[in-house]
């Protein structure tokens, strides 16, 4: 599960700086060289200067610099009004994009696959929770917002709060956690959705069809072990129907049908076709 939740968190990059400043620039009205401005500015800044050095015998000192103060100041405004300076820059915003990770609180996933072993969520929860995973490094890169749901989604203060979570859910509804994750949210403000659970959906939703209308990346991470890797673990299904594409009327045409059986050993099951309430044809067949 560490590495698909690993997988999960490259599907997307951002930079992760808040309001940075760059090519910072001055330029004039007048499309005057800087070299040109500094000069003349060096230029009637040391005139003043020289002006009121020659005055520095018969004026009193204090006068001399206050008068010399404010002819430096008429001075700079009036090159400021001459040159007019523009002062540009370039300024980019770029904001975290968000990761929700959807955890299943439904009673399923308080099964314990295996004896003596944590149950689903638990599992789940530890893979969330544990340290040094790469969930750590996705805070850098990404916002995380945490949800648990079964017939709906409800969000969590943070990470932790999972532990106070009992999986109780009386229903599972895929389709309408991710909506109540989702919400209003612009799609394009989420990179992705993690979705943990053991896949149980019994609602009335066409889920894949519905989640993939959000327009939202769905990751979805299976929690729980295959039924098939049970010791008594018993199935039969239909695998495979083969009919012909087309058959004349009133002729004889043959059906392959695969049957595929789990914990049956030498079972023969009987394959019945029928139409409506009336059986048509039947046969006996060795599930392999």
């Amino acid at each position: 599960m560490a590495d698909v939740l690993a997988q999960s968190a490259t599907f997307a990059r951002l930079a992760l700086a808040p309001a940075v400043v760059r090519d910072l620039r001055m330029s004039f009205a007048q499309d005057w060289s800087m070299w040109f401005v500094l000069a003349v500015t060096i230029v009637v800044l040391a005139s003043v200067v020289f002006f009121y050095r020659r005055v520095a015998g018969v004026v009193p000192r204090s006068a001399v610099r206050g008068l010399l103060v404010l002819r430096v100041l008429a001075m700079v405004a009036l090159l400021l009004c001459l040159f007019r300076p523009v002062l540009s820059y370039h300024r980019q915003t770029v904001s975290r994009a968000r990761v929700l990770f959807l955890l299943d609180a439904s009673r399923s996933m308080s099964v314990r696959d295996f004896p003596n072993q944590p149950n689903r969520f638990d599992r789940a929860a530890a893979a969330l929770l544990r340290p040094g995973t790469p969930l750590d490094r996705l805070r850098d890169d990404f916002r995380p917002d945490w949800f648990v749901f079964d017939a709906g989604g409800r969000e969590l203060k943070g990470r932790r709060e999972i532990d106070r979570i009992q999986p109780e859910g009386e229903a599972t509804d895929l389709t309408q956690a991710v909506r109540d994750a989702v919400g209003s949210s612009d799609p394009e403000d989420i990179a992705a959705v993690v979705l943990l659970t053991d896949g149980i959906d019994n609602s009335a939703h066409d889920a894949p069809a519905e989640i993939a209308a959000l327009k939202v990346p769905v990751f979805p991470v299976s929690v729980g072990s295959k039924l098939l890797l049970q010791p008594n673990y018993k199935d039969i299904r239909i695998a495979r129907i083969d009919p012909p594409r087309e058959v004349a009327l009133n002729s004889t045409a043959e059906i392959r049908v695969d049957v595929d059986a789990v914990g049956y050993p030498e079972h023969v099951v009987p394959v019945i076709l029928s139409e409506g309430d009336r059986e048509i044809e039947r046969a006996l067949d060795q599930p392999g």
